[in-house]
């Protein structure tokens, strides 16, 4: 039921992304719907990423072990912590570069944040 929901909200927010791009320009919108434009374009890259990784832990799983448990849920609950968190880093640096003060500074305290969050959640399972 997760994977549908998250698949659900994936293929929802990828329509509302290309709806609203079709529709209006960044100059002429509020600053609420371009809020709206990253959180869609942050539901939408984190429902890939979550489908991405799970299906390379679980083709891990099936070359390593030839048999799947009964872990397909836990896995799918941990790749959508992996997936939030990374899903975020590609908001980050679009949202610093459209400031203009993207540079390699930046871009390694993203990843900084990134191995910090990434560390976080493997501690926390």
């Amino acid at each position: 039921m997760l994977k549908r929901i998250v698949a659900f909200m994936t293929v929802c927010s990828i329509v509302g992304v290309l709806a609203i791009m079709q529709s209006s320009t960044p100059s002429h919108s509020s600053p609420l719907i371009i809020l709206l434009v990253f959180l869609l374009l942050y539901v939408s890259v984190c429902g890939a990423l979550t489908f991405l990784l799970y299906g390379v832990r679980l083709a891990v799983v099936r070359i390593s072990k030839g048999k799947l448990n009964d872990h397909t849920s836990t896995l799918f609950s941990r790749s959508i912590a992996y997936g939030s968190v990374l899903a975020f880093s590609p908001i980050i640096l679009v949202a610093v570069q459209s400031i203009g003060g993207l540079k390699l500074y930046e871009i390694i305290l993203v990843v900084v944040f990134e191995t910090v969050a990434i560390f976080y959640v493997y501690k926390q399972q």
